[in-house]
């Protein structure tokens, strides 16, 4: 009876050390996740704060009221702002640029935050004759430099939100019949849309959107 009981007794040990060892085992694993998820969310915050403010503070064209640069597509927008993500409390022209990029380890997409120096901005001359013929010379340069700013590696890189099963970028405008209307691409050069709307999905069924206006619509 002796050697029966204490065969029992090992065998509940050993049960019970199973059970505390599964439980911290999935508390650790939860812990990781909640982790995870926790700086994820951090990242989408700071992304969307970014974005807004930038937003905010779109760069103009001299003595004009059209956006020097505003290009929108289903996987990408590109823009000019007065807002650096390097110095968000400073005003300083940049190029900014966020895009759905793929993965490297293939593990879908991620939403990847891009920004460049602007160039410089000309200043106007008063004098309308010499005005018109240093505008041609300007024009020349202005697209080299932007064809070297292209071609540059970005400034600031960012990762904003990752393992997307699918992105889509769609830009607000108000219709004919004063009906609002998302479109995937924003073709009007001269002008904005009234909001930017960035969605996703990620690999793990989790959704997420961004709907950020824009300040400066006309």
């Amino acid at each position: 009876m002796t050697l029966l009981e204490l065969l029992v007794a090992m065998a509940l040990s050993s049960l019970i050390m199973l059970m505390v060892g599964s439980t911290i085992a999935t508390s650790v694993r939860a812990s990781g996740s909640n982790a995870v998820d926790r700086q994820q969310g951090r990242r989408e915050d700071r992304g969307r704060a970014l974005l807004s403010a930038q937003m905010s503070w779109i760069e103009l064209s001299p003595d004009s009221r059209e956006p020097r640069m505003f290009a929108g597509q289903a996987a990408a927008l590109e823009f000019g702002t007065l807002i650096s993500a390097r110095r968000p409390h400073e005003r300083s022209a940049v190029r900014a640029r966020y895009a759905a990029m793929a993965n490297p380890a293939g593990e879908g997409l991620s939403i990847v935050y891009y920004e460049w120096p602007a160039a410089p901005t000309p200043e106007r001359n008063s004098a309308a004759d010499l005005d018109r013929a240093i505008d041609a010379l300007r024009a020349r340069v202005e697209a080299r430099a932007e064809q070297a700013a292209a071609e540059a590696p970005p400034s600031v890189t960012h990762t904003l939100v990752d393992r997307c099963e699918w992105v889509q970028f769609a830009y607000l405008y108000i219709g004919a019949a004063g009906e609002r209307i998302w479109d995937l691409e924003w073709r009007d050069s001269r002008t904005m849309p009234r909001a930017v709307r960035i969605s996703w999905a990620t690999l793990e069924g989790v959704e997420g959107e961004w709907i950020v206006p824009v300040v400066a619509t006309f």
